[in-house]
Protein backbone atom coordinates (compact mmCIF):
# COMPACT_ATOMS: atom_id res chain seq x y z
CA UNK A 1 0.00 0.00 0.00
CA UNK A 2 1.28 3.46 -0.89
CA UNK A 3 0.75 5.76 2.05
CA UNK A 4 0.56 9.40 0.99
CA UNK A 5 0.50 11.20 4.36
CA UNK A 6 2.63 10.94 7.46
CA UNK A 7 1.46 12.36 10.78
CA UNK A 8 4.07 12.90 13.48
CA UNK A 9 3.04 13.66 17.05
CA UNK A 10 6.35 14.90 18.39
CA UNK A 11 7.67 14.03 21.83
CA UNK A 12 7.95 17.50 23.35
CA UNK A 13 7.26 16.65 26.98
CA UNK A 14 4.18 18.26 28.47
CA UNK A 15 3.10 20.08 25.34
CA UNK A 16 2.00 19.74 21.74
CA UNK A 17 3.63 19.71 18.33
CA UNK A 18 2.16 17.88 15.34
CA UNK A 19 3.55 17.72 11.80
CA UNK A 20 1.30 16.54 8.96
CA UNK A 21 3.32 15.80 5.83
CA UNK A 22 2.25 14.94 2.29
CA UNK A 23 4.88 12.35 1.51
CA UNK A 24 5.14 12.70 -2.28
CA UNK A 25 6.13 16.37 -2.23
CA UNK A 26 7.34 16.47 1.39
CA UNK A 27 5.15 19.52 1.98
CA UNK A 28 3.93 19.85 5.56
CA UNK A 29 1.81 21.79 8.03
CA UNK A 30 2.82 22.28 11.67
CA UNK A 31 0.34 22.56 14.54
CA UNK A 32 1.88 24.09 17.68
CA UNK A 33 5.51 23.92 18.78
CA UNK A 34 5.99 23.39 22.49
CA UNK A 35 9.78 23.04 22.44
CA UNK A 36 12.28 23.81 19.72
CA UNK A 37 14.63 20.84 19.33
CA UNK A 38 12.22 18.04 18.29
CA UNK A 39 10.30 20.43 16.02
CA UNK A 40 13.42 21.71 14.27
CA UNK A 41 14.62 18.13 13.76
CA UNK A 42 11.31 17.24 12.13
CA UNK A 43 11.31 20.35 9.94
CA UNK A 44 14.77 19.49 8.66
CA UNK A 45 13.32 16.35 7.00
CA UNK A 46 10.71 18.10 4.85
CA UNK A 47 10.99 20.07 1.61
CA UNK A 48 8.63 22.92 2.44
CA UNK A 49 6.55 24.07 5.39
CA UNK A 50 3.31 25.44 3.97
CA UNK A 51 1.68 26.77 7.16
CA UNK A 52 1.56 26.76 10.96
CA UNK A 53 -1.51 26.73 13.20
CA UNK A 54 -1.31 27.97 16.80
CA UNK A 55 -4.11 26.50 18.90
CA UNK A 56 -3.53 28.91 21.80
CA UNK A 57 -0.82 30.90 23.53
CA UNK A 58 0.18 28.71 26.47
CA UNK A 59 3.90 28.02 26.70
CA UNK A 60 3.41 24.29 26.15
CA UNK A 61 2.05 25.14 22.70
CA UNK A 62 4.17 28.11 21.60
CA UNK A 63 7.40 27.74 23.59
CA UNK A 64 9.38 26.62 20.53
CA UNK A 65 7.85 29.04 18.04
CA UNK A 66 10.48 31.84 18.28
CA UNK A 67 13.14 29.27 17.37
CA UNK A 68 10.97 27.87 14.57
CA UNK A 69 10.57 31.31 12.99
CA UNK A 70 14.33 31.92 13.29
CA UNK A 71 14.97 28.54 11.62
CA UNK A 72 12.62 29.38 8.75
CA UNK A 73 14.46 32.66 8.23
CA UNK A 74 17.83 30.89 8.21
CA UNK A 75 16.51 28.46 5.59
CA UNK A 76 15.36 31.38 3.45
CA UNK A 77 11.71 30.37 3.65
CA UNK A 78 9.34 33.01 2.35
CA UNK A 79 5.71 33.71 3.15
CA UNK A 80 4.93 30.79 5.48
CA UNK A 81 1.44 31.56 6.79
CA UNK A 82 0.96 31.36 10.55
CA UNK A 83 -2.68 31.08 11.57
CA UNK A 84 -2.70 32.45 15.09
CA UNK A 85 -5.26 32.10 17.81
CA UNK A 86 -6.97 35.42 18.60
CA UNK A 87 -5.71 35.48 22.20
CA UNK A 88 -3.09 38.03 23.24
CA UNK A 89 -2.06 37.09 26.79
CA UNK A 90 0.57 39.13 28.58
CA UNK A 91 3.17 36.52 29.49
CA UNK A 92 6.91 36.31 28.94
CA UNK A 93 6.62 33.63 26.23
CA UNK A 94 3.81 35.46 24.44
CA UNK A 95 5.95 38.61 24.31
CA UNK A 96 8.84 36.60 22.85
CA UNK A 97 6.47 35.03 20.34
CA UNK A 98 5.09 38.45 19.35
CA UNK A 99 8.60 39.80 18.76
CA UNK A 100 9.44 36.74 16.67
CA UNK A 101 6.27 37.26 14.63
CA UNK A 102 7.18 40.91 14.01
CA UNK A 103 10.73 40.02 12.98
CA UNK A 104 9.53 37.20 10.75
CA UNK A 105 7.08 39.49 9.00
CA UNK A 106 9.76 42.13 8.47
CA UNK A 107 12.06 39.51 6.94
CA UNK A 108 9.27 38.22 4.71
CA UNK A 109 9.68 34.77 6.25
CA UNK A 110 6.11 34.57 7.51
CA UNK A 111 2.67 36.02 7.00
CA UNK A 112 0.12 36.23 9.81
CA UNK A 113 -3.52 35.31 9.35
CA UNK A 114 -6.47 35.29 11.70
CA UNK A 115 -9.01 32.61 10.98
CA UNK A 116 -12.34 34.05 12.06
CA UNK A 117 -13.89 35.58 8.95
CA UNK A 118 -16.55 32.89 8.67
CA UNK A 119 -17.64 29.62 10.22
CA UNK A 120 -16.55 26.98 9.72
CA UNK A 121 -13.32 28.57 8.53
CA UNK A 122 -11.27 26.41 6.20
CA UNK A 123 -8.23 26.47 3.95
CA UNK A 124 -6.78 24.03 1.41
CA UNK A 125 -3.23 22.97 2.25
CA UNK A 126 -1.08 19.97 1.26
CA UNK A 127 -3.96 18.83 -1.00
CA UNK A 128 -6.30 18.44 1.96
CA UNK A 129 -8.63 20.66 3.95
CA UNK A 130 -7.93 22.23 7.34
CA UNK A 131 -11.09 23.32 9.16
CA UNK A 132 -11.29 25.33 12.38
CA UNK A 133 -14.29 23.97 14.28
CA UNK A 134 -13.82 26.12 17.38
CA UNK A 135 -14.05 28.91 18.40
CA UNK A 136 -17.05 30.09 16.40
CA UNK A 137 -16.33 33.43 14.75
CA UNK A 138 -19.42 35.07 16.26
CA UNK A 139 -18.61 34.03 19.83
CA UNK A 140 -16.51 36.43 21.87
CA UNK A 141 -13.65 35.17 24.00
CA UNK A 142 -15.42 33.12 26.65
CA UNK A 143 -13.07 33.78 29.53
CA UNK A 144 -9.86 35.80 28.99
CA UNK A 145 -8.37 34.22 32.12
CA UNK A 146 -8.83 30.67 30.80
CA UNK A 147 -7.16 30.38 27.40
CA UNK A 148 -8.20 26.73 27.10
CA UNK A 149 -11.83 27.73 26.55
CA UNK A 150 -10.74 29.60 23.42
CA UNK A 151 -8.32 26.96 22.14
CA UNK A 152 -8.62 26.03 18.48
CA UNK A 153 -10.19 22.72 17.59
CA UNK A 154 -8.74 21.83 14.21
CA UNK A 155 -9.79 19.19 11.69
CA UNK A 156 -7.75 17.93 8.75
CA UNK A 157 -9.43 15.83 6.09
CA UNK A 158 -8.40 14.42 2.72
CA UNK A 159 -10.65 11.90 1.02
CA UNK A 160 -11.18 9.04 3.53
CA UNK A 161 -8.64 10.27 6.09
CA UNK A 162 -9.57 12.62 8.93
CA UNK A 163 -7.65 13.92 11.94
CA UNK A 164 -9.10 15.89 14.86
CA UNK A 165 -6.69 17.99 16.92
CA UNK A 166 -8.28 19.09 20.16
CA UNK A 167 -5.80 21.68 21.42
CA UNK A 168 -6.65 22.23 25.07
CA UNK A 169 -10.41 22.60 24.54
CA UNK A 170 -12.42 21.80 27.66
CA UNK A 171 -15.53 19.68 27.94
CA UNK A 172 -17.96 22.58 27.63
CA UNK A 173 -16.65 23.34 24.12
CA UNK A 174 -17.40 20.01 22.45
CA UNK A 175 -21.24 20.00 22.57
CA UNK A 176 -21.14 23.27 20.59
CA UNK A 177 -19.51 21.62 17.55
CA UNK A 178 -21.61 19.74 15.01
CA UNK A 179 -21.26 16.03 15.70
CA UNK A 180 -20.69 15.06 12.07
CA UNK A 181 -17.63 17.32 11.98
CA UNK A 182 -16.11 15.48 14.94
CA UNK A 183 -15.92 12.02 13.36
CA UNK A 184 -12.27 11.23 12.69
CA UNK A 185 -9.85 8.35 12.18
CA UNK A 186 -7.31 9.94 14.54
CA UNK A 187 -8.03 11.98 17.66
CA UNK A 188 -5.31 14.06 19.26
CA UNK A 189 -7.00 14.12 22.64
CA UNK A 190 -7.36 17.59 24.20
CA UNK A 191 -5.54 18.98 27.21
CA UNK A 192 -3.08 16.10 27.63
CA UNK A 193 -5.82 13.80 28.90
CA UNK A 194 -6.95 16.16 31.63
CA UNK A 195 -10.45 16.02 33.07
CA UNK A 196 -12.98 17.48 30.61
CA UNK A 197 -16.28 17.40 32.45
CA UNK A 198 -16.78 20.30 34.83
CA UNK A 199 -20.55 20.76 34.60
CA UNK A 200 -23.61 18.93 33.36
CA UNK A 201 -23.25 20.76 30.01
CA UNK A 202 -19.72 19.41 29.55
CA UNK A 203 -18.72 16.25 27.75
CA UNK A 204 -16.60 13.70 29.56
CA UNK A 205 -13.58 11.94 28.08
CA UNK A 206 -15.75 8.89 27.44
CA UNK A 207 -18.38 10.94 25.59
CA UNK A 208 -15.80 12.70 23.42
CA UNK A 209 -14.11 9.47 22.37
CA UNK A 210 -17.49 7.90 21.60
CA UNK A 211 -18.59 10.87 19.48
CA UNK A 212 -15.33 11.10 17.51
CA UNK A 213 -15.19 7.32 17.10
CA UNK A 214 -11.47 7.20 16.24
CA UNK A 215 -9.23 4.27 15.43
CA UNK A 216 -6.32 5.98 17.21
CA UNK A 217 -6.34 8.20 20.29
CA UNK A 218 -3.08 10.12 20.76
CA UNK A 219 -2.19 11.70 24.06
CA UNK A 220 0.55 14.30 24.35
CA UNK A 221 1.89 13.96 27.88
CA UNK A 222 5.25 13.90 29.64
CA UNK A 223 6.60 10.90 31.51
CA UNK A 224 5.77 10.63 35.23
CA UNK A 225 3.13 13.37 35.11
CA UNK A 226 1.19 13.59 38.37
CA UNK A 227 -1.91 15.15 36.86
CA UNK A 228 -2.19 13.73 33.33
CA UNK A 229 -3.85 11.63 32.19
CA UNK A 230 -6.77 12.15 34.54
CA UNK A 231 -8.73 9.40 36.22
CA UNK A 232 -11.64 10.36 33.94
CA UNK A 233 -9.49 9.63 30.87
CA UNK A 234 -8.17 6.36 32.30
CA UNK A 235 -11.73 5.17 33.01
CA UNK A 236 -12.75 6.13 29.47
CA UNK A 237 -9.85 4.12 28.08
CA UNK A 238 -11.21 1.01 29.79
CA UNK A 239 -14.50 1.50 27.93
CA UNK A 240 -12.86 1.70 24.49
CA UNK A 241 -10.71 -1.42 24.28
CA UNK A 242 -11.01 -1.72 20.47
CA UNK A 243 -9.24 1.61 19.91
CA UNK A 244 -5.50 2.12 19.92
CA UNK A 245 -4.20 4.53 22.57
CA UNK A 246 -0.77 6.09 21.99
CA UNK A 247 1.26 8.30 24.34
CA UNK A 248 4.07 10.71 23.43
CA UNK A 249 5.64 9.99 26.83
CA UNK A 250 6.96 6.89 25.02
CA UNK A 251 8.45 9.01 22.23
CA UNK A 252 7.42 10.58 18.94
CA UNK A 253 4.41 8.83 17.39
CA UNK A 254 4.42 8.42 13.61
CA UNK A 255 1.31 7.32 11.73
CA UNK A 256 0.98 6.81 7.98
CA UNK A 257 -2.28 7.29 6.11
CA UNK A 258 -3.56 6.30 2.68
CA UNK A 259 -6.08 8.94 1.70
CA UNK A 260 -8.23 6.98 -0.77
CA UNK A 261 -8.85 3.94 1.43
CA UNK A 262 -8.52 5.71 4.78
CA UNK A 263 -6.08 3.07 5.98
CA UNK A 264 -3.92 4.11 8.96
CA UNK A 265 -0.70 2.38 9.98
CA UNK A 266 1.49 2.91 13.03
CA UNK A 267 5.11 3.30 11.93
CA UNK A 268 6.43 3.40 15.44
CA UNK A 269 6.87 5.18 18.73
CA UNK A 270 10.32 6.33 19.75
CA UNK A 271 12.99 8.95 19.37
CA UNK A 272 12.24 10.98 22.46
CA UNK A 273 12.70 14.74 22.14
Amino acid sequence: MQYDYEISFLAVGHGDATLICQTAKKHAVLIDAATASPVLSALSTIAELKAIFITHWDEDHIGGMPAVIKFLTSQNNKGVTIYINRQYPETEISERFRRALDEGCEEGTIEIAMAYEEYPWQVELIEGLFIILWPHHHVGIINPKDKNLDSLVLRFEVEAVSILLGGDAKGVVWPQIKNKMLKAKILRFPHHGGRLSGSKESWSSDRLIAEVDPEYVVLSVRSNSRHHPSQEFLEARKNHTTRKFLFTSEGTIILQAESKSGAISLVGVGGKG
